[in-house]
């Protein structure tokens, strides 16, 4: 993956050649924008390490994915 500065991006769209990942940003103001998509790990890893997202904002989701989980693993067994 590469990083290069722009001006004045209005989207970009990501998809790797292995398939796993597959991204959108858009510009919502300014340098703000919205990412949406999947990724796989190695790519959540270069999204943080450039600065992208954050690391906190990861395990954040990751326990509201476990929580989820876990909720429908006690609805199983109800």
């Amino acid at each position: 993956m590469k990083f290069v500065k722009a001006v004045d991006v209005l989207g970009v769209i990501y998809r790797s050649k292995s398939g796993n990942t597959d991204l959108k940003w858009r510009q919502t103001k300014g340098s703000l924008g919205r990412l949406t998509g999947e990724a796989s790990p190695n790519s959540l890893v270069n999204l943080i390490e450039s600065g992208i997202i954050r690391r906190d904002f990861i395990k954040k989701k990751l326990e509201e994915l476990s929580q989820k989980e876990g909720e429908e693993a006690e609805q199983d067994y109800a």
